[in-house]
């Protein structure tokens, strides 16, 4: 913040606080004109919510969790939604017991509202920075309460959908959330009766994800989740959807892409794509369009491109050879590596 927090208190801020949420709770007597609206009232809380002292005397002493909730209801603004996902993200960031405002959150059906945000959101990473953070916290906090949650706010369409329509920076985000719903603990899923793999593939997660993988292909940090997520995801799948949704076109262009990276040959992308395009490859129902005289110029041309990384593989696994500081090593039987 520009302005110190004392300076603040000692300008009576706190005594506006109390001031602003009589008069948005209509308590303040007597009282001709409501300077406070829902938006205008957000507006304040935003301005305060990053000094501790004065976000800790709204929560705790106004309750001011329900406050904000009820504005964000009754707003008309756009940017109030965002705003206000602003203000519950600093308020967990400096509330003094760990967990308390996911608590509150949860205990005035916030867990629903917060995916409401999520689902209007319009693809800025900033629109959905603070939200995504507050969901993967409830998701680490209280699992059980986001497991009940996971069927009725339907958050594996909202969260997918928002995916799809990201922008660049945007795509860490909406997969952390993903990755904190497939942690959720086993129990948890099962008393509320879900199963998050298949909901996001219900969903249409695999054209998203390989969608995003071919737009973003220079963003390596997600295509390294992605192709993970994928790998696990294929169970509910089969080779030919895959193959439906250009994977191996776009396998072989990050193949290409990525071949002489460090990275890629080690942090295990290489092994997951190598045994997702295998599975393609050697399906009997996939094989009949994979030959030249049916596929198209870009499948055509991925096959052998992905049998090279295939083969790539297998070699390093069978001789046992090691990358280290770039240059290719083998194993000797004592354990030592040999040029």
């Amino acid at each position: 913040p520009v302005v110190p927090e004392k300076t603040m208190l000692d300008n009576g801020v706190k005594e506006l606080l109390e001031f602003a949420v009589a008069d948005f709770t209509e308590q303040r007597v007597p009282r001709k004109h409501k300077f406070f609206h829902p938006d205008n009232f957000v507006l304040l809380l935003n301005w305060v919510a990053a000094y501790p002292t004065l976000s800790d005397y709204f929560v705790n002493k106004l309750d001011g969790v329900p406050l904000l909730l009820q504005a964000l209801k009754h707003s008309k603004e756009d940017y109030s939604r965002v705003l206000a996902m602003r203000c519950f993200l600093l308020y967990a960031l400096q509330q003094k017991v760990d967990g308390d405002i996911e608590r509150r959150l949860l205990a005035n059906n916030g867990f629903s509202t917060v995916v409401d945000c999520y689902r209007q959101s319009s693809g800025d990473p900033t629109d959905t920075r603070s939200l995504t953070s507050i969901l993967s916290s409830i998701c680490r906090h209280y699992p059980d309460a986001a497991a009940q949650e996971f069927k009725s706010s339907k958050i594996a369409d909202v969260v997918l959908a928002s995916l799809n329509i990201t922008r660049y920076k945007g795509v860490p985000q909406h997969l952390r959330v993903i990755e904190d719903l497939r942690r959720l603990p086993a129990a948890s899923l099962k008393k509320a009766g879900v199963d998050v793999d298949k909901a996001l593939y219900d969903s249409d997660a695999l054209p998203v994800l390989m969608g995003i993988m071919e737009v973003f292909p220079e963003y390596y940090e997600s295509i390294h989740l992605i192709t993970k997520l994928l790998s696990e995801l294929q169970p509910k799948t089969t080779p030919f959807e895959m193959l439906e949704y250009k994977s191996l076109i776009v396998f072989s262009k990050l193949y290409v892409r990525y071949r002489e990276d460090l990275t890629f040959q080690t942090d295990g992308t290489r092994t997951v794509m190598a045994a997702m395009a295998e599975a393609i490859i050697e399906d009997k129902e996939c094989s009949k369009y994979l030959d030249e005289s049916v596929a198209g110029y870009q499948l055509a041309t991925s096959v052998p491109t992905m049998k090279a990384m295939i083969e790539e593989e297998e070699m390093f696994k069978k001789d046992g050879l090691v990358i280290v500081q770039g240059l290719t090593e083998r194993k000797s039987p004592e354990g030592l590596a040999t040029q």
